[in-house]
């Protein structure tokens, strides 16, 4: 009766019904039978219909009757067994299980296919440290395995780890490995686990002969050196004009932080053929805030054919605190061609820009037919004049107006502009004056200042001036 109950669970998981099946609360004690009865039912299934049924042989959880089955099946004639079979024993304490240990390894190095050997592998690098350590030679071995597939699953697990002979193994497989991939990650691995002794071999890989290589490579010095480092920003300069995509866009990711001396060669390529390039410049142009960038950053809204940098061009607009960027902002917002994402990203950067010529067109967007648009309206109104009173009598009728909105969205957005721009006392005075029958206007607003007054109790609190009481 019990293995009916588990052969139904798992037939249910089959079908599509994994997480009612597996909320069953079997109080009865754990069998080897029911992870037979799992392989048993797999192995009725055509090898497509199994894999994509997506069921491993960790469905039923983990509990030391499994084990044994499992390392039976880690000798399974089908590969997709064996390899579903040392996955499962990931889960497990191998030093708890020296019978499961065993079959990992024999699987490591004897197995003859590649996922196998794979799985073994990463089994191994899951283990907690003391027990991956007393396995190092053969992740080690594993590096040199014939199956790039393995050797990527060597290089991450070893990645972890920080010792000589580990740091000798990877630097070995960055210069040597034909395989594009485990130089990738064999980047990785040494910028994580030792940084200090592999810095020459990752500004070697910056002249790998494949542009994936170069670009992981320059990644790696990014987040290993500072970006003040004068030989990091002459490679980051000089890789602007490499020939592939890749190494471009990240050397320009890379100069984003970059000092003033590097916008003239972000302004030399603001025009890169290749999108994802010129969306990097644009974020790197963004951020070097000089009045020098802002005519080439409009030119990325206003000439750009790809939305997603006409996107971020307007953000970089934003960020620029200039006059003539927002007048830039105000067009690209009037300029309905440059799609919608484009538009609600120049409001959103309006309210960013902290200009105060950016009120009036904010304003007038309340009374857009679009809901986004108001909406976005109001949240820039907000966050253009957050704790400055000084425009609130400009903004009252507009922001009263939109209190009203049919859009949901827009009145929350509204009632908490009318908090940033108005006092509490105003703010009152308007909630008083609000009719009975504009309820979704007054909770709206009721919320907007609780809000406003826990965060002002909580500041009081922190500066210990005690609880503020308005008149």
């Amino acid at each position: 009766m019990r293995l009916t109950r588990w052969i139904a669970r798992i037939k249910a998981a089959l079908g599509g019904r994994r997480e009612s099946a597996l909320t069953i609360n079997d109080a009865h004690v754990r069998s080897g039978v029911e992870i037979e009865a799992l392989i048993a039912t797999l192995r009725q299934q055509a090898p497509d219909m199994r894999r994509g049924a997506n069921v491993s042989l960790t469905d039923l959880g983990v509990d030391d009757a499994f084990v044994p089955a499992l390392v039976s099946t880690t000798r399974d004639t089908d590969a997709y067994f064996r390899a579903s079979a040392i996955h499962a024993l990931a889960d497990y304490d191998l030093r708890q299980h020296p019978q499961a240990e065993s079959a990992v390894l024999h699987a490591l190095t004897h197995d003859t296919e590649a996922d196998v050997r794979a799985a073994a592998v990463l089994t191994l690098g899951m283990q907690s440290e003391a027990v991956a350590h007393a396995h190092l030679p053969a992740c080690l071995q594993a590096l040199k395995d014939p199956s790039a597939e393995v050797r990527r699953e060597a290089v991450q697990v070893l990645g972890r780890w920080s010792s000589a002979p580990v740091v000798a193994a990877l630097r070995a497989r960055l210069h040597l490995d034909t395989d594009v991939d485990v130089r990738i990650w064999a980047i990785q691995a040494l910028a994580r686990c030792d940084t200090a002794n592999a810095m020459a071999d990752l500004f070697a890989a910056t002249a790998d002969l494949d542009g994936s290589v170069r670009a992981a490579a320059l990644d790696a010095l990014c987040e290993c050196l500072d970006r003040e480092d004068t030989t990091l920003r002459d490679l980051l300069l000089a890789a602007l004009s490499d020939p592939v995509p890749e190494v471009r866009r990240q050397a320009a990711q890379g100069l984003r932080f970059g000092p003033p001396q590097v916008l003239p060669a972000l302004l030399a390529v603001a025009n890169d053929p290749e999108p994802r390039v010129r969306l990097e410049v644009v974020i790197a142009l963004g951020w070097q805030r000089d009045a020098q960038a802002v005519d080439a950053i409009a030119a990325r809204v206003f000439d750009e054919a790809d939305e997603e940098v006409r996107y971020y061009a307007v953000s970089s607009l934003g960020e620029q605190h200039d006059a003539r960027a927002t007048q830039h902002l105000i067009t690209a917002f009037q300029t309905p061609a440059l799609g919608q994402r484009v538009r609600v990203g120049a409001l959103w950067a309006l309210g960013d820009s902290g200009d105060a010529a950016a009120l009036p067109i904010l304003l007038a967007a309340l009374g857009d037919a679009d809901a986004e648009i108001r909406a976005q309206a109001a949240t820039s109104i907000s966050n253009l004049h957050r704790g400055s009173h000084a425009d609130a009598e400009q903004a009252l009728p507009a922001l009263t107006q939109a209190l009203r909105d049919d859009d949901e969205d827009v009145r929350e957005q509204a009632a908490r502009a009318l908090v940033a721009v108005c006092t509490l006392p105003a703010l009152h005075a308007l909630l008083s004056g609000l009719h009975e029958h504009n309820s979704a206007a007054r909770q709206a607003l009721q919320r907007a200042i609780a809000a406003r007054e826990e965060e002002e109790a909580a500041a009081a609190e922190r500066t210990g001036l005690g609880t503020v009481h308005y008149e």
